[in-house]
């Protein structure tokens, strides 16, 4: 059984699409050898970082300060040349900055994503909040982000509600919320 209020920041992930028909779900590429953003602490891309656009329309890792296009749902498949011989999918639980690859990214500001805030009270809710970067978890290989309602009035998610659930509906340190995109096209 879960503990309500643990900290346990593991990215946002895609809750709320039931009503929905067809989320707005698109295929981007990521380059490898990619820079790092101004505001992005990390380069690595896993399943439930945001991510924002190069000029080129790459993905990237989206820091506190950047346009947040959407969450990586998940990273496809790639035929690696040293396995098969090229000819057998291999998937990737992230890509590091040394990989070229494609994501899956949910780009629908209607879908509800749950993720772990720095701290929550009834008056954030409907507030617009920033994300708080982190360092992907190497030994877990998984995303770190969380969103920043400490930090003030922000841009990139908007804060729906605590979750509904017996075991994380506490509110204060480390709480479990319901947010969306604010910034999505």
């Amino acid at each position: 059984m879960a503990y309500a209020n643990i900290f346990s920041n593991d990215g946002f992930h895609i809750v709320g699409q039931d009503s929905i028909k067809s989320p707005i779900i698109r295929p981007r590429l990521v380059l490898a050898g990619r820079p790092k953003t101004a505001s992005a602490t990390e380069i690595v891309l896993a399943p439930g970082d945001p991510y924002t656009l190069d000029a080129n329309g790459y993905a990237m890792h989206a820091g506190p300060n950047d346009r947040v296009y959407g969450i990586v749902a998940l990273i496809e498949l790639a035929a690696i040349t040293s396995i098969m011989n090229g000819q057998g999918p291999v998937s990737q639980e992230v890509l590091l900055q040394t990989d070229m690859g494609q994501i899956q990214g949910m780009e629908d500001p209607r879908v509800d994503l749950e993720v772990q805030t720095d701290t929550f009270a009834t008056a954030n809710e409907g507030g617009l909040f920033n994300l708080v970067d982190a360092l992907y978890s190497s030994l877990f290989r998984q995303s770190r982000v969380s969103l920043g309602t400490a930090q003030g009035a922000g841009t990139q998610f908007r804060a729906v509600d605590i979750v509904n659930r017996p075991t994380d509906n506490a509110y204060g340190q480390y709480a479990r919320i319901i947010c969306k995109l604010a910034q999505a096209l």
